[in-house]
C-alpha cells in the first residue's frame, strides 16, 4: 500500500502505478494444466467408467478442456433409447463424483436432448465445462461484453458470469456492434468464447458465416488431432490472418498439451483398448 505520511503528502504518481500493479495481477491470465497433467487425472478415473465413457477422455477438445485451454465442450454417446441414456447419466454421476476429489474445477454434465444425425442413430450429448478455462478465456477475450471470470467463484460464480456475458452480448446486438450483426453472429461468438478460440478467428467466422460464403476460410490443423473418431477442436479464419500471434499461439499451445499427452506413458498403454474408437490407424505420435 502507499501510505500517506505527514509533512509530505500524498504521492500521486505512486498511486496510479500501484493502480496499475494491482489490475494487472487481478488479470494475470493462469497457466494450463500440461498434457501429462491430465493424463494423470483421467488415469485416476478411467478403470471406474464404461468404454462408452472412458473412450471420450482421450478426445482431443475433451483433453484440452481439461487443461484449461476452453472453458467448454462436449462429446456424443451412441445410445439405443431411454435405458442407454439413464446409464450414460449414471456414468456422468460418477465422473462428477471423481472429478470433485481429483479435479472439482471440472465439472460433467448430460444434456437431455439427444440428436439424432443421419446414418448415425441416437446420440446422447455430454457437455464438460472448465471453471480454469472460463477464468482463461475471460481474461484473454477483448470482445466487447466479455467480463473477467475468477475461478475461486466456483461453479455459482461461473453459471452467474456465463449469464452476465449472454446479457451483454444481447445489449450489444441491438445496437449492431460488431461482431453481434444478428442472432446467428450472437451464438458463433458465445460458442467461439466458450470453445477458447482466439478473437480473430470469432470475428472471422462471425463476418463469414451470414455471407455467400464465396471467400474462402483456413482451417487452423491443430497438431495431434485427428487419432480418435471425434469433433476436433479446429476452427477457421481468413487466410490472411494465418499470422496473427494469437492464432499462432493457441494452435501452438493446443497442439503441445496433446503431444504431452498421447505421448505419456498412460495413453501408451490404453491404445490398445481403444483401437475401436481410432479414426486414423496410420497416425503417429510425433506428427499432426
Amino acid at each position: 500500500m502507499v501510505e500517506y505520511k505527514k509533512g509530505v503528502g500524498i504521492n500521486f504518481t505512486d498511486i496510479l502505478k500501484e493502480k496499475r500493479i494491482e489490475k494487472q495481477e487481478t488479470m494475470a491470465i493462469p497457466e494450463t494444466l500440461s498434457g501429462q497433467e491430465v493424463a494423470d487425472l483421467f488415469q485416476k478415473a478411467y478403470a471406474e467408467l464404461t468404454l462408452n465413457i472412458k473412450e471420450h477422455l482421450v478426445d482431443s477438445n475433451v483433453i484440452l478442456t481439461t487443461a484449461g485451454l476452453k472453458a467448454q465442450t462436449e462429446f456424443f454417446v451412441d445410445i439405443k433409447g431411454e435405458e442407454d441414456a439413464a446409464g450414460v447419466q449414471v456414468q456422468v454421476n460418477k465422473l462428477n463424483e471423481l472429478f470433485k476429489i481429483l479435479n472439482p474445477e471440472i465439472k460433467f454434465s448430460m444434456v437431455k436432448k439427444s440428436i439424432s444425425p443421419p446414418r448415425r442413430g441416437k446420440r446422447q450429448m455430454v457437455s464438460i465445462q472448465s471453471l480454469l478455462g472460463a477464468e482463461r478465456v475471460s481474461k484473454i477475450s477483448k470482445i466487447p461484453g466479455v467480463i473477467p471470470f475468477d475461478k475461486s467463484t466456483g461453479w455459482d460464480g461461473f453459471v452467474k458470469w456465463r449469464s452476465s456475458i449472454a446479457k451483454n452480448f444481447g445489449a450489444l446486438q441491438e445496437t449492431g456492434t460488431k461482431p453481434f450483426v444478428d442472432d446467428e453472429a450472437y451464438t458463433n461468438v458465445l460458442a467461439g468464447l466458450m470453445k477458447g478460440y482466439p478473437d480473430t478467428a470469432i470475428y472471422d467466422f462471425a463476418e463469414w458465416f451470414p455471407t455467400d460464403r464465396s471467400k474462402g476460410m483456413q482451417d487452423s490443423e491443430i497438431p495431434f488431432t485427428g487419432l480418435y473418431s471425434e469433433a476436433e477442436p479446429n476452427y477457421d479464419f481468413y487466410p490472411e490472418h494465418a499470422n496473427n500471434p494469437d492464432i499462432k499461439e493457441n494452435i501452438q499451445q493446443a497442439g503441445k498439451i496433446l503431444q504431452q499427452f498421447y505421448e505419456s506413458d498412460w495413453h501408451k498403454q490404453i491404445t490398445q483398448e481403444l483401437q475401436h474408437h481410432k479414426r486414423n490407424d496410420s497416425w503417429q505420435v510425433g506428427g499432426g
